[in-house]
């Protein structure tokens, strides 16, 4: 999925990213919480470009500390 988003981001142009960063941002929050995690450490890690995109989705944003309130209590 993150090769497929990479692919994209290197085709198409501003609100067309947003659409496929949105779809990535609503399935990712189906995946179960420590799963969710570290794939949004993974893209941080080795997905820069993808993941300065991704920061600037909200609800990618807002999953992220919620999911990590939930890990840590």
């Amino acid at each position: 999925m993150i090769n497929y988003i990479s692919s994209k981001v290197e085709e198409l142009e501003g609100a067309a990213i947003k659409r496929v960063i949105d779809r990535f941002v609503e399935f990712l929050s189906f995946y179960p919480v420590d799963l969710m995690i570290g794939i949004m450490q993974d893209m941080r890690e080795s997905q820069k470009k993808i993941y300065n995109f991704i920061l600037e989705n909200e609800d990618f944003v807002e999953n992220y500390f919620a999911a990590y309130t939930e890990i840590k209590g």
